[in-house]
Protein backbone atom coordinates (compact mmCIF):
# COMPACT_ATOMS: atom_id res chain seq x y z
CA UNK A 1 0.00 0.00 0.00
CA UNK A 2 1.64 2.98 -1.12
CA UNK A 3 2.14 6.63 1.39
CA UNK A 4 -0.83 7.91 -0.40
CA UNK A 5 -3.45 5.43 0.62
CA UNK A 6 -2.14 5.44 3.82
CA UNK A 7 -2.58 8.96 3.98
CA UNK A 8 -6.15 8.67 3.14
CA UNK A 9 -6.54 6.26 5.79
CA UNK A 10 -5.44 8.34 8.33
CA UNK A 11 -7.29 11.20 7.67
CA UNK A 12 -10.41 9.42 7.39
CA UNK A 13 -9.72 7.44 11.01
CA UNK A 14 -8.88 10.40 12.55
CA UNK A 15 -12.28 11.87 11.38
CA UNK A 16 -13.93 8.95 12.70
CA UNK A 17 -12.10 8.85 15.87
CA UNK A 18 -12.61 12.56 16.45
CA UNK A 19 -16.74 12.25 15.93
CA UNK A 20 -16.50 9.68 18.46
CA UNK A 21 -14.56 10.96 21.29
CA UNK A 22 -16.97 14.06 20.81
CA UNK A 23 -19.80 12.07 21.49
CA UNK A 24 -21.67 12.67 17.80
CA UNK A 25 -23.92 10.83 17.23
CA UNK A 26 -24.39 10.90 13.12
CA UNK A 27 -27.21 9.00 11.76
CA UNK A 28 -27.56 8.99 8.11
CA UNK A 29 -30.64 9.99 5.85
CA UNK A 30 -31.81 10.58 2.86
CA UNK A 31 -31.00 14.38 3.78
CA UNK A 32 -27.58 13.30 5.01
CA UNK A 33 -26.15 13.34 8.78
CA UNK A 34 -27.67 14.99 11.45
CA UNK A 35 -26.12 16.58 14.45
CA UNK A 36 -27.28 16.06 18.12
CA UNK A 37 -29.64 18.60 19.45
CA UNK A 38 -28.25 20.92 22.09
CA UNK A 39 -29.36 21.40 25.58
CA UNK A 40 -31.56 24.36 26.16
CA UNK A 41 -32.25 26.14 29.37
CA UNK A 42 -33.50 29.12 31.49
CA UNK A 43 -31.86 31.42 33.67
CA UNK A 44 -33.63 31.62 35.89
CA UNK A 45 -35.94 28.86 35.76
CA UNK A 46 -39.67 30.12 36.79
CA UNK A 47 -43.37 29.13 36.37
CA UNK A 48 -44.14 32.61 35.62
CA UNK A 49 -42.23 35.52 34.65
CA UNK A 50 -43.53 39.19 35.34
CA UNK A 51 -42.79 42.63 33.54
CA UNK A 52 -39.65 43.85 34.61
CA UNK A 53 -37.86 40.34 34.68
CA UNK A 54 -34.91 39.72 32.55
CA UNK A 55 -34.67 35.60 31.69
CA UNK A 56 -31.37 34.22 30.26
CA UNK A 57 -32.05 31.26 27.55
CA UNK A 58 -28.78 29.12 27.00
CA UNK A 59 -27.89 27.10 24.42
CA UNK A 60 -25.76 24.04 25.18
CA UNK A 61 -24.09 22.22 22.55
CA UNK A 62 -21.80 18.87 23.15
CA UNK A 63 -19.13 20.42 25.14
CA UNK A 64 -15.38 19.09 22.84
CA UNK A 65 -17.58 20.01 19.73
CA UNK A 66 -16.07 23.67 18.14
CA UNK A 67 -19.46 25.73 17.21
CA UNK A 68 -19.30 28.22 14.72
CA UNK A 69 -22.94 29.39 15.30
CA UNK A 70 -26.34 29.01 17.66
CA UNK A 71 -28.82 30.08 16.61
CA UNK A 72 -32.41 30.62 18.50
CA UNK A 73 -36.52 30.22 17.63
CA UNK A 74 -39.22 31.50 19.07
CA UNK A 75 -42.01 29.33 17.38
CA UNK A 76 -44.37 30.88 15.47
CA UNK A 77 -41.37 33.31 13.76
CA UNK A 78 -39.36 31.83 10.88
CA UNK A 79 -36.29 33.90 11.09
CA UNK A 80 -33.80 33.51 14.18
CA UNK A 81 -34.31 35.66 16.87
CA UNK A 82 -30.63 35.57 16.88
CA UNK A 83 -27.46 33.88 15.36
CA UNK A 84 -24.09 34.36 16.50
CA UNK A 85 -21.19 32.67 18.62
CA UNK A 86 -22.28 32.84 21.60
CA UNK A 87 -24.82 30.81 23.12
CA UNK A 88 -26.88 33.05 25.44
CA UNK A 89 -29.99 35.27 23.91
CA UNK A 90 -31.34 37.70 26.65
CA UNK A 91 -35.20 38.38 26.87
CA UNK A 92 -36.28 41.44 28.94
CA UNK A 93 -39.83 40.89 29.69
CA UNK A 94 -41.75 43.82 28.98
CA UNK A 95 -44.82 42.72 27.55
CA UNK A 96 -46.98 39.27 27.50
CA UNK A 97 -45.66 39.32 23.51
CA UNK A 98 -42.13 38.09 25.56
CA UNK A 99 -43.85 34.46 26.55
CA UNK A 100 -43.91 31.46 24.37
CA UNK A 101 -41.81 28.63 23.62
CA UNK A 102 -38.61 29.06 22.71
CA UNK A 103 -35.58 26.57 20.80
CA UNK A 104 -32.61 26.74 19.70
CA UNK A 105 -30.10 24.75 17.33
CA UNK A 106 -26.08 24.84 16.54
CA UNK A 107 -23.75 24.65 13.74
CA UNK A 108 -20.34 23.48 13.06
CA UNK A 109 -17.95 22.39 10.05
CA UNK A 110 -17.73 18.48 9.48
CA UNK A 111 -15.57 17.60 6.60
CA UNK A 112 -15.34 20.99 5.44
CA UNK A 113 -19.34 21.28 5.28
CA UNK A 114 -21.39 23.33 7.51
CA UNK A 115 -24.07 21.32 9.22
CA UNK A 116 -26.66 22.42 11.45
CA UNK A 117 -28.03 20.52 14.81
CA UNK A 118 -31.71 18.78 15.18
CA UNK A 119 -33.58 21.71 17.53
CA UNK A 120 -33.43 21.58 21.04
CA UNK A 121 -36.55 20.81 23.08
CA UNK A 122 -38.92 23.76 23.87
CA UNK A 123 -38.60 25.86 27.29
CA UNK A 124 -41.81 27.97 27.83
CA UNK A 125 -41.75 31.12 28.93
CA UNK A 126 -44.92 32.17 31.22
CA UNK A 127 -45.36 35.87 31.43
CA UNK A 128 -48.27 37.41 33.86
CA UNK A 129 -51.32 39.72 32.76
CA UNK A 130 -50.38 41.56 35.99
CA UNK A 131 -47.84 44.03 36.88
CA UNK A 132 -45.66 43.14 39.77
CA UNK A 133 -45.48 45.02 43.15
CA UNK A 134 -43.03 48.00 43.44
CA UNK A 135 -40.69 48.30 46.53
CA UNK A 136 -41.77 50.84 49.36
CA UNK A 137 -39.06 51.58 51.94
CA UNK A 138 -38.64 54.54 54.28
CA UNK A 139 -35.52 56.53 54.68
CA UNK A 140 -34.74 56.88 57.88
CA UNK A 141 -35.99 53.65 58.88
CA UNK A 142 -36.97 54.01 62.62
CA UNK A 143 -39.23 52.22 65.07
CA UNK A 144 -40.69 55.38 66.43
CA UNK A 145 -41.25 58.82 64.77
CA UNK A 146 -40.88 62.05 66.69
CA UNK A 147 -42.03 65.81 66.20
CA UNK A 148 -40.17 67.20 63.61
CA UNK A 149 -38.91 64.42 61.80
CA UNK A 150 -38.38 64.32 58.21
CA UNK A 151 -39.85 60.83 56.61
CA UNK A 152 -38.90 59.83 52.86
CA UNK A 153 -41.35 57.26 51.65
CA UNK A 154 -39.32 55.36 48.39
CA UNK A 155 -41.04 53.36 46.08
CA UNK A 156 -38.74 51.23 43.57
CA UNK A 157 -40.32 49.98 40.70
CA UNK A 158 -39.02 46.94 39.11
CA UNK A 159 -35.66 48.57 37.00
CA UNK A 160 -36.62 47.32 33.39
CA UNK A 161 -40.17 48.77 33.14
CA UNK A 162 -40.45 52.78 31.87
CA UNK A 163 -43.11 54.55 34.57
CA UNK A 164 -45.35 56.88 33.71
CA UNK A 165 -46.62 57.56 37.00
CA UNK A 166 -46.07 56.59 40.42
CA UNK A 167 -48.68 56.70 43.53
CA UNK A 168 -48.67 57.03 47.13
CA UNK A 169 -51.04 55.44 49.34
CA UNK A 170 -51.94 56.15 53.15
CA UNK A 171 -54.17 53.02 54.40
CA UNK A 172 -58.00 54.47 55.38
CA UNK A 173 -57.60 56.88 52.27
CA UNK A 174 -59.11 56.75 49.14
CA UNK A 175 -57.68 58.74 46.46
CA UNK A 176 -53.83 59.03 46.58
CA UNK A 177 -51.49 61.03 48.64
CA UNK A 178 -49.52 61.92 45.64
CA UNK A 179 -49.48 61.40 42.08
CA UNK A 180 -46.18 62.06 40.27
CA UNK A 181 -43.39 61.35 37.98
CA UNK A 182 -40.87 60.82 40.56
CA UNK A 183 -41.03 58.09 43.23
CA UNK A 184 -40.63 59.92 46.64
CA UNK A 185 -43.20 61.11 49.19
CA UNK A 186 -41.77 62.98 52.34
CA UNK A 187 -43.36 63.21 55.16
CA UNK A 188 -43.12 65.68 57.98
CA UNK A 189 -44.18 64.61 61.33
CA UNK A 190 -46.07 67.40 63.04
CA UNK A 191 -48.79 65.82 64.68
CA UNK A 192 -50.03 61.84 65.64
CA UNK A 193 -52.15 62.29 62.26
CA UNK A 194 -49.17 61.43 60.05
CA UNK A 195 -48.70 57.95 61.48
CA UNK A 196 -50.00 55.28 59.41
CA UNK A 197 -50.02 52.34 57.11
CA UNK A 198 -48.10 53.67 53.81
CA UNK A 199 -47.93 51.53 50.57
CA UNK A 200 -47.23 52.31 46.70
CA UNK A 201 -48.16 51.63 43.05
CA UNK A 202 -46.96 52.54 39.52
CA UNK A 203 -48.70 52.80 35.67
CA UNK A 204 -46.48 52.06 32.91
CA UNK A 205 -47.95 51.69 29.46
CA UNK A 206 -47.99 48.22 27.28
CA UNK A 207 -49.08 47.91 24.25
CA UNK A 208 -50.79 51.45 24.29
CA UNK A 209 -52.74 51.04 27.62
CA UNK A 210 -52.30 52.40 30.45
CA UNK A 211 -51.83 49.64 33.51
CA UNK A 212 -51.25 49.75 37.41
CA UNK A 213 -49.27 47.84 38.95
CA UNK A 214 -50.56 45.67 41.83
CA UNK A 215 -49.85 47.22 45.17
CA UNK A 216 -46.54 47.22 47.07
CA UNK A 217 -46.49 45.94 51.04
CA UNK A 218 -47.11 48.21 53.61
CA UNK A 219 -44.62 50.27 56.12
CA UNK A 220 -45.64 51.40 59.24
CA UNK A 221 -45.35 55.05 60.27
CA UNK A 222 -45.16 55.16 64.48
CA UNK A 223 -45.57 58.07 65.73
CA UNK A 224 -44.35 58.73 69.65
CA UNK A 225 -46.96 58.51 72.36
CA UNK A 226 -44.89 62.07 73.84
CA UNK A 227 -46.62 64.06 70.75
CA UNK A 228 -50.04 62.09 70.81
CA UNK A 229 -50.06 63.07 75.04
CA UNK A 230 -48.79 66.56 74.35
CA UNK A 231 -51.43 67.09 71.39
CA UNK A 232 -53.59 65.64 74.01
CA UNK A 233 -52.88 67.67 76.41
CA UNK A 234 -53.40 70.72 74.92
CA UNK A 235 -57.12 69.90 73.79
CA UNK A 236 -57.39 69.44 77.17
CA UNK A 237 -56.11 72.96 78.27
CA UNK A 238 -57.64 74.80 75.57
CA UNK A 239 -60.95 73.04 76.90
CA UNK A 240 -60.46 74.01 80.53
CA UNK A 241 -59.60 77.23 79.56
CA UNK A 242 -63.24 77.67 77.69
CA UNK A 243 -64.78 76.55 80.96
CA UNK A 244 -63.23 78.80 83.54
CA UNK A 245 -63.86 81.87 80.04
CA UNK A 246 -67.60 80.63 80.68
CA UNK A 247 -67.46 80.28 84.61
CA UNK A 248 -65.96 84.24 85.09
CA UNK A 249 -68.69 84.79 82.43
CA UNK A 250 -71.47 83.83 84.39
CA UNK A 251 -70.12 84.38 88.01
CA UNK A 252 -69.50 87.95 86.88
CA UNK A 253 -72.93 88.43 85.37
CA UNK A 254 -74.83 86.98 88.61
CA UNK A 255 -72.22 89.80 90.08
CA UNK A 256 -73.87 92.49 88.16
CA UNK A 257 -77.36 91.34 88.14
CA UNK A 258 -76.87 91.63 92.27
CA UNK A 259 -75.54 95.00 92.17
CA UNK A 260 -78.44 96.06 90.06
CA UNK A 261 -81.46 94.20 92.28
CA UNK A 262 -79.35 96.39 95.47
CA UNK A 263 -79.27 99.55 93.89
CA UNK A 264 -83.00 99.35 92.72
CA UNK A 265 -83.89 98.59 96.60
CA UNK A 266 -82.34 101.56 97.85
CA UNK A 267 -83.49 103.75 95.16
CA UNK A 268 -87.14 102.52 96.31
CA UNK A 269 -86.79 103.06 99.99
CA UNK A 270 -85.62 106.64 99.01
CA UNK A 271 -88.72 107.53 97.42
CA UNK A 272 -90.69 105.81 99.95
CA UNK A 273 -89.09 108.00 102.95
CA UNK A 274 -89.17 111.34 100.48
CA UNK A 275 -93.16 110.37 100.33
Amino acid sequence: MNEGCHSRMNIHIDIIMTALCMGILMTSSGAGHKLPPPIISLDPSLSVYNMGDSITILCSPPKPLKVKMIQFYKEGYIPPLKEAEDNTYVIPISNKGNGGRYSCTYSTEIQEKLMTSLSSEHVIVNVSDKLPPPIISLDPSLSVYNMGDSITILCSPPKLLKVKMIQFYKEGYIPPLKEAEDNTYVITISNKENGGRYSCAYSTEIQERLMTSLSSEHVIVNVSAFIERTTEATTVHETSTLDMRSKTSISTGQTTTATMLQQTSVRDNEVKRTS
